[in-house]
């Protein structure tokens, strides 16, 4: 048959134009060339016609596939002629040749193959890692994951040098929950052990030991039983791993400190023989507690209105805990007190003691300080400004990823982020919004429009810290153009049905979504910053008439960054008022309250510079914003504690007729050890949260002990009197208490 002969032949014509993808002439040369080439002759017909309808078919094959963008034919044309050859040489089963094949040779070898944007969905661009992705009925806990590990393990045994990881975002949550359960197992055990030494030191009592540990105990099931109830019924949400560590811990040291304040005051009044000693201490010692914890939960309630990220749910579990607390210290210690009498104490007997711990010592101090409080003052001044200068020069932000503890989810996410050119699991997006619809009533896209994508498209490729850009005409990570010039026809709807479904709204095609792929993890530093430059990139685009927005985890990370820093500034401030409401109502002063707080703020950032020191300056460990946040309100409240019981002490000897100096000389010989007790008992238990091996809690549980040590040893023994004694009568202005003293 001739080629005109072909062309006249409707059906034989329709077979190699659209089968074979050649044209009829082309189709009648080859079938010459078969019978003329003597080479060909000597090989046989039967081998040559073989041979050459082959290669007709993966030719065939290959125009069949030009274009598509999921499935292409191995470059390597001898391999692919291997495998026709293989099929050919069977006579039994074909599907067992493809098996075998398939199972003994290399990935790449195969003679079809993913597109790469198909493959380097499951494989790494080194060819060293790949995914395999599981969908679960159920939720995805610990036990799964172990189980999931415990599949990969035979086969870690038997393929030297692989490595196997399970991970995922509920795989990650439950590592984290069980490390962090474990780790606040560990903080609540230290912290209990040492807290019952040190009562039992400070009392020299074994009875005495364990009474905190008691209401400790109701505090923390009535509290977490409470906050239990109103998360699953009220709030409908979970409580984030930090929130349970932190409020167990929290009630550990303040319902300690609550009962041994209370104990230690019950303990001096049967030691000058007052028949109402229960009383006196439940009136004056009771007060100082309540007037001290009414102060936290506020603190803590602000928390928790102010919706901070991640902490905003510590401020209400912490405010509830808190209240219950109170009222344990003031009702139930009380009534132990009056039952137990001076037995509490066995073997000492508070009624023959001469006189308490650290007395003479807290008394000598106390003369020094009257002597010398315009040195003390002007020290306080000098290291105030030399921290204040330290804190404003230290960074924080939002490094999460950097503080969390090492698990097979992190070594998962860190090895993809290496092997897939940045942050696979989480990549970032951009909205567009545009006056038009980027999609026409024919089906056509609006070039116009589509030109603004391409450049946005590329301002984002141009991003060093972007490594991969998928969108309306980066379909597949390179560009396509709108009229898909450049495209066969047969694979135009491919394109078209990929990018309405994944890059245009359904609902009003106005809006276009570009997702991109950050170089290193969505989580960490770099990425935030290589983020935060596309508003400045993209209002370089010559043609407007668009909005944007940007979205991802590291636009969240971003965003949370600058809503806690605003927050952070705005809290502090309702914070101090409402704690100074609250003292002038309790101390009937304006200045005192103003005093307490500027020096405990003063006192705060002087203990965050130290934290800022041994994490950032010496450890090298990226600090969060969360961490002045938290530290500022609880310190601003759970670090006034001493300063209101020294305060209260001071006002109850003034309202007496002493003088300031014999008050705070009173106040300190008095009420010094069991301060210092106290502030031990709560730098311990926070600094418990250093063992529990997440960095995210041991910067917390630092720095609120750094807090409570400084308040303790420096602050409250140094400072407070120093300034006490400059403003003298003012202390309690308006009222007239100490007038002319």
């Amino acid at each position: 048959m001739t080629a005109g002969g072909l062309q006249e032949n409707a059906q034989a014509n329709g077979f190699i134009t659209d089968h074979l993808y050649m044209s009829p002439g082309q189709f009648v040369l080859d079938a010459l060339n078969i019978d003329l080439n003597p080479q060909y002759q000597f090989l046989g017909r039967d081998y040559v016609l073989l041979q050459e309808s082959t290669n007709v078919v993966i030719n065939s094959i290959r125009t069949l596939l030009n274009g598509n963008p999921l499935v292409e034919v191995n470059s390597n044309n001898t391999l692919v002629q291997n495998y026709a050859a293989l099929l050919r040489s069977k006579d039994g089963n074909i599907n067992q040749s493809v098996n075998v094949e398939m199972n003994n040779v290399g990935f790449w070898r195969y003679p079809f193959l993913p597109t790469p944007f198909v493959a380097h969905q499951m494989i790494g661009y080194d060819n060293t890692t790949t995914l395999i992705i599981v969908n679960f009925q159920n939720s995805f806990g610990i036990d799964l994951v172990n189980q999931a590990t415990a599949i990969t393990v035979p086969f870690q045994n038997s393929i030297r040098g692989s490595s196997y990881y399970v991970a995922g975002g509920s795989a990650f949550s439950s590592e984290l929950e069980q490390e962090s359960m474990t780790g606040l197992i560990t903080a609540l055990v230290l912290g209990v052990m040492l807290s019952v030494v040190i009562v039992g030191v400070f009392f020299r009592s074994p009875i005495a030991a364990f009474i905190p540990l008691l209401l400790f105990m109701f505090s923390a099931i009535i509290g977490m039983g409470i906050n239990g109830l109103l998360y699953e019924y009220v709030i409908h949400s979970k409580a984030t791993f930090i929130t349970p560590t932190l409020l167990l811990i929290l009630l550990l040291g303040l319902t300690t400190d609550y009962a041994v304040y209370i104990m230690a005051r019950y303990r001096r009044e049967l030691r000058n023989g007052n028949g109402e000693a229960v009383l006196n201490a439940s009136q004056w010692a009771g007060h100082a507690v309540f007037t001290s914890g009414i102060t936290v939960t506020v603190a803590y309630l602000i928390l928790w209105l102010s919706n901070v990220p991640i902490f905003s749910g510590s401020g209400l579990t912490n405010a509830i805990g808190i209240a219950f607390t109170i009222v344990i210290a003031e009702t139930m210690l009380i009534s132990l007190l009056a039952l137990g009498g001076e037995r509490i104490f066995w073997p000492s007997k508070p009624s023959r003691m001469t006189h308490a711990a650290m007395e003479n010592g807290m008394k000598n101090l106390g003369s020094y300080i009257v002597r010398n409080r315009n040195k003390v003052f002007v020290v306080f001044v000098v290291v105030t400004l030399a921290a204040l200068y330290v804190y404003s020069v230290t960074p924080v932000g939002m490094n999460i990823f950097a503080l969390l503890p090492a698990s097979s989810g992190i070594d998962a996410i860190q090895i993809v982020n290496g092997s897939f050119h940045g942050d696979f699991f989480e990549r970032n997006f951009i909205v567009l919004s545009f006056a038009s619809p980027l999609l026409l009533s024919n089906g056509s896209y609006n070039t116009t429009e589509m030109a603004v994508v391409t450049q946005v498209e590329n301002e984002l490729s141009l991003n060093s810290g972007i490594t991969q850009v998928y969108g309306p005409t980066y379909p597949y990570g390179y560009y396509v153009s709108p009229d898909f010039s450049g495209i066969p026809s047969s694979q135009v709807s491919n394109y078209t049905s990929y990018i309405n479904q994944n890059y245009i709204s359904q609902v009003d095609s106005r809006y276009a979504v570009i997702d991109f792929q950050m170089g290193s993890l969505a989580y960490s530093q770099n990425a935030i910053s290589a983020n935060s430059l596309i508003p400045s990139e993209l209002s370089s685009i010559s043609l407007k008439g668009f909005n944007f927005y940007v979205g991802g985890i590291t636009q969240g990370l971003s965003d949370a960054n600058s809503f806690t820093h605003s927050t952070f500034i705005d809290i502090v401030p309702i914070l101090a008022i409402s704690i100074f409401v609250i003292l002038l109502i309790q101390l009937s002063s304006v200045f005192t309250p103003i005093r307490l707080i500027l020096m405990v703020i003063a006192t705060v950032i002087m203990s965050l510079v130290l934290t800022y020191i041994l994490f950032y300056y010496i450890g090298g460990v990226p600090l969060l914003i969360f961490l002045p946040l938290f530290t500022f309100i609880t310190l601003l409240a759970v670090g006034m504690d001493y300063d209101i019981f020294m305060i209260t002490r001071v006002r109850e000897e003034v309202m007496k007729g002493k003088t300031t100096e014999e008050a705070i000389r009173t106040s300190m010989a008095e009420n010094g050890g069991v301060i210092v007790t106290l502030g031990l008992i709560l730098f311990v238990t926070f600094f418990a949260l250093d063992f529990t091996g997440i960095e995210i809690i041991q910067e917390i549980g630092v720095g609120v002990a750094m807090g409570v040590i400084f308040d303790t040893a420096i602050s409250w023994p140094f400072f407070v009197p120093a300034v006490m004694l400059i403003l003298k009568k003012y202390n309690w202005w308006p009222s007239r208490l100490g007038n002319g003293k």
